[in-house]
């Protein structure tokens, strides 16, 4: 396996255990997180944060679609931005 499709699963790998963190902060849960163990509330704090965070992924979104007007650099940087 070449080295670069190594670091491309290892960072699909990455990208996957980010995002399923998501749904977990939606619904209020801590991941691995046993009965008895306690549990230190962080998303309060983290919700400006990860809001604000997504409203300008959002803007930077839609700003590169209206000012990129070629469709394979447009892909390009749409691929990139969401794999970083």
């Amino acid at each position: 396996m070449s080295r670069a499709l190594r670091a491309a699963r290892r960072l699909a790998a990455h990208e996957a255990r980010s995002l399923s963190s998501i749904p977990l902060w939606l619904a209020r849960r801590r991941a691995g997180v046993g009965p008895g163990d306690l549990a230190a509330p962080y998303s309060a704090a983290q919700a400006a944060t990860l809001l604000g965070l997504g409203f300008v992924c959002v803007v930077e979104t839609v700003v590169l679609a209206l000012l990129v007007t070629s469709p394979p650099v447009h892909a390009v940087l749409l691929v990139t931005a969401t794999a970083s």
